[in-house]
């Protein structure tokens, strides 16, 4: 009989060892971040564990609801095509950063060959505007 308990606990634990270390994990730097209007800010998806060599990765934005995607079979689409970039390991980096961009962006990882095959993120950006300051265009001298 102790034999038996014995080696269940065992494939109990090697099977919670092998659960964790197979599935996929993410965490955030900060859930709720902001920028100013034309600044850039980096929305944070860190990968802190994972089994599969190449997961997918996607980014969406959700504003009143209604998801779009940012970040989809490894390219920038949307309203952030060309003003966006994903860094390592899935990091959102937006450039020239717009009020319109205020909005809620969850960081999707999918693994299959995880044990946990998924794991998301949810992180609020808030684009404050710049009041009155506005960029000014030069061209040959003249402000346009």
């Amino acid at each position: 009989m102790a034999i038996g308990r014995q080696t269940l606990y065992l494939a109990l634990f090697s099977w919670m060892c092998n659960s964790t270390a197979s599935a996929v994990i993410l965490k955030t730097a900060e859930k709720s971040v902001w920028t100013n209007e034309f600044e850039s800010i980096e929305l944070t998806c860190l990968i802190e564990s994972i089994s599969t060599n190449n997961p997918r990765i996607e980014w969406k934005k959700i504003k009143n609801g209604v998801p779009s995607y940012v970040y989809f079979q490894n390219k920038i689409s949307g309203d952030l095509e060309h003003r966006a970039l994903l860094r390592e390991p899935a990091n959102l980096l937006i450039l020239n950063a717009s009020r319109s961009d205020t909005a809620q962006y969850r960081c999707e990882v999918a693994a299959i060959d995880d044990q946990k095959p998924f794991d998301e993120i949810l992180i609020s950006l808030a684009v404050r505007g710049t009041a009155g300051i506005v960029p000014l265009r030069y061209s040959k001298g003249n402000i346009l």
